[in-house]
């Protein structure tokens, strides 16, 4: 069940699980959720029945960026669900999203810490995406970072948001992609320390966690070095115009 409103309360989920129970009782089954919907009561309800995995979108472990994301959620609420539902049997399981419009390298070492107090295991990387209907896209278009919207669509339609599309940033696109590695090895490191094995093949092993910190750290000091001698490689933020709700700010605000 993907769609992130599909269980909102305890009694939704308790009937749910248990016509699922009656009418198909050898059929297990997953749920996606927002992260301030997952309770005590309502993991119980879920818990009695045959579900298995249940996710909800995290994308950052920075309160900024979640705002920016227009989420109306913050790190300490994914957070707690994590470790709420990791209390059960059902297995829990989150999205992060890199490169967002604001992304610095204190943004996502923001995420790489909320990763790691959750004790994150179980999670999709994803670039940040614009789609059609959010306001980010909107955005996009009004910024001429989309210029010609059919063209992007048929971009985005025919691959998944594990592939940079936009570069949000002030970095190059390698730094952005070194950003989502970082991600997945914090994520790699908890298996580690929840005492199970990587999953890995030998050479991504090596490639995220060896290679990648090490390319990803030079860029930065590098960056530190050339701001001393140019302006531009001071400010590592893009500048953005942020409505009254902290996020993106469109045309749609000014007539509000």
């Amino acid at each position: 069940m993907g769609e992130d409103l599909f269980l909102y309360n305890p009694k939704q989920a308790r009937e749910f699980s248990a016509m699922m129970t009656n009418n198909f009782p050898d059929a297990y089954f997953s749920c996606s959720i927002r992260a301030d919907y997952v309770t005590h009561e309502l993991l119980e309800a879920l818990e009695g029945s045959n579900c298995y995995y249940l996710a909800y979108g995290f994308e950052s472990g920075d309160d900024t960026i979640l705002k920016i994301l227009g989420k109306r959620m913050s790190r300490s609420t994914n957070i707690k669900a994590y470790q709420l539902i990791s209390d059960t049997a059902i297995t829990p399981a989150c999205s992060f999203m890199v490169g967002t419009p604001g992304e610095t390298r204190d943004t996502l070492r923001n995420t790489i810490n909320a990763i790691k107090e959750a004790g994150i295991t179980d999670s999709a990387v994803f670039f940040t995406t614009p789609y059609p209907g959010s306001r980010l896209f909107r955005w996009c278009t009004e910024q001429g970072l989309i210029k010609n919207t059919v063209r992007y669509l048929e971009i985005v339609a025919n691959r998944d948001a594990m592939v940079l599309t936009i570069n949000f940033t002030k970095y190059p696109d390698i730094v952005v992609k070194l950003m989502r590695m970082m991600v997945l090895k914090e994520l790699d490191k908890n298996l580690f320390r929840a005492g199970k094995a990587s999953k890995l093949a030998p050479y991504k092993f090596v490639m995220i966690h060896i290679i990648t910190p090490l390319v990803y750290e030079t860029y930065f000091v590098l960056r530190k070095i050339c701001g001393l001698l140019f302006a531009r490689f001071r400010d590592e933020s893009t500048r953005i115009v942020l409505n009254d709700k902290g996020t993106v700010s469109i045309s749609e605000d000014l007539k509000r």
